[in-house]
């Protein structure tokens, strides 16, 4: 009897443990990214919270300063703005252009998924918009990341050229805060579904 106990005791814990397993976020996402004023932030929020809508998807955000480790994380979503204008490198003008170049060699990003996202101004510099973007696509890509969310169509911008822009598609969603910003939550819903579809989020 007392062994019957002890089985059936260690059937319960093991099934609650089970529960509490299948209850909680089977999917992580780490989104970072890096900045100067505020705009990259607030997209970073805005897909966050698109993230967060869809079921089972927990998100965290911070900057890209943080990013020291990727062992704990699958997903990522790495975001920057173009700041150093025309540039042949060093597009984002920020921290991460540091990053790439100190942190990124030591991280591991076999068999990572990887998606990225950028800010630019399709009207003061529509030669250079969101070429940064590319950028960090090819920063990834380059470390063996899988990378998602390359297949965005230019149709839906104005602008005269980008170095984000490969075989007439974008590799990753451009935002733009100073012309634009009615469009970033549509923008950021519509580049999660995509990702969706592709497996992103699996």
């Amino acid at each position: 009897m007392l062994r019957l106990c002890v089985f059936i005791s260690l059937v319960t814990s093991y099934a609650n443990s089970l529960n509490m397993q299948l209850a909680s976020p089977s999917r992580r996402v780490r989104l970072r990214y890096s900045a100067i004023a505020g705009n990259t932030e607030k997209v970073s929020n805005i897909i966050a919270e698109a993230c967060r809508e869809r079921k089972d998807i927990e998100v965290s955000v911070t900057l890209i300063d943080d990013c020291t480790s990727v062992d704990d994380c699958d997903i990522y979503i790495f975001g920057a703005p173009t700041l150093n204008t025309g540039a042949g490198s060093d597009r984002t003008g920020t921290s991460f252009d540091e990053w790439a170049y100190l942190t990124l060699p030591n991280l591991d990003f076999k068999n990572k998924r990887v998606a990225v996202f950028g800010l630019g101004n399709c009207r003061g510099y529509s030669f250079y918009f969101c070429d940064a973007v590319g950028e960090l696509y090819d920063y990834f890509q380059d470390a063996g990341a899988e990378m998602f969310g390359d297949e965005v169509d230019p149709k839906d911008y104005n602008y005269e050229s980008s170095y984000a822009e490969r075989d007439g598609k974008l590799v990753g969603m451009l935002f733009d805060e100073e012309n634009e910003s009615d469009k970033h939550h549509e923008r950021a819903q519509n580049w999660l579904t995509t990702l969706s579809k592709q497996g992103f989020f699996n």
